[in-house]
């Protein structure tokens, strides 16, 4: 599956979203606008679950999902900057939020499930992952990190309590290469929304 879900100005589409405002999550904090956290688990259940692009438009309450391969061919053609990674246990999905700097174009990415065992991209070693599933996201010519050598996600190996996700590990954050792994109870269909606006993808795992 090549093409990801894409919230665009439609004058018919806000009438038929459902609000998401019942949600769990592991998230503690916000800055009371439009966060740009230097980590993740900063954004509160409420704005996660229910998470709108800068136009207004939210992300559809259901969706069918997939269990094939998606990928983002056509991106920005620069090292981008990954600011935070956030996550929440929403009514009937799991979600990551990935958010970028400043970008109108999202990197190159592939979102796609594996079997394991998944490695650190340094050290070569084997990354031990809760559950029984594993879904791997890998955005090209991105970076989590400053510059000058800063992280910018700092909460790189993450234990969640979520219906289904259950683990979250950064694996890789070299030469523009970011790689994430989640480990999930079951393997279940995902979706992959580009928030154009907002310079974020969010991806959602049903329970």
């Amino acid at each position: 599956m090549s093409v990801p879900h894409r919230l665009l100005l439609g004058a018919g589409l806000a009438a038929s979203l459902l609000n998401l405002s019942a949600c769990r999550t592991n998230s503690t904090s916000n800055d009371g606008g439009r966060p740009k956290p230097p980590s993740g688990g900063s954004m509160p259940p409420s704005a996660l679950c229910s998470i709108h692009d800068l136009d207004g438009t939210a992300i559809p309450a259901t969706f069918t999902g997939t269990l094939q391969k998606t990928t983002r061919t056509r991106a920005a053609n620069h090292v981008v900057q990954l600011n935070s990674i956030d996550t929440a246990c929403c009514t009937d999905f799991d979600r990551v939020v990935f958010d970028f700097d400043g970008l109108r174009l999202p990197p190159l990415y592939t979102v796609e499930y594996v079997n394991g065992p998944v490695s650190q991209c340094g050290s070569g070693a084997n990354e031990p992952l809760s559950g029984h599933a594993i879904l791997k996201i890998n955005f090209g010519t991105t970076q989590a990190h400053t510059d000058d050598g800063h992280a910018t996600v700092t909460a790189r190996n993450r234990k969640l309590k979520c219906p289904n996700l259950k683990q979250l590990v950064v694996t890789c954050d070299f030469e523009g290469k970011v790689e994430v792994v989640l480990g999930l109870n079951a393997k279940k269909p995902y979706r992959a929304v580009e928030l154009l606006n907002d310079s974020k993808l969010v991806i959602d795992i049903k329970h």
